[in-house]
């Protein structure tokens, strides 16, 4: 039986190797990979989709979060594990 959301991770993964190869970095923050995918698929996916399937797949690792300064908000930073 197939996991859920499987051409969503996809589509997730192929984000991450667009953004890297295009910026040359290995770590990539939670809006870039959602602005690439929103402007990539079709329906789009929420910040909050986002964020929950990354923190539940193995293939994703929480690389660090930087607290933007001024403001309540935090930039999370992804990277692809080794497969």
């Amino acid at each position: 039986m197939p996991k859920k959301n499987t051409r969503v991770i996809k589509h997730i993964e192929a984000s991450f190797i667009r953004i890297m190869e295009r910026e040359g970095v290995e770590e990539v923050n939670t809006r870039q990979i959602q602005a690439d995918y929103n402007e990539h698929s079709r329906y789009g996916i929420s910040t909050q989709s986002l964020t929950n399937l990354l923190r539940r797949r193995p293939q994703f690792l929480l690389g660090r979060t930087e607290r933007i300064h001024g403001t309540n908000r935090q930039v999370t930073y992804w990277k692809l594990a080794d497969a």
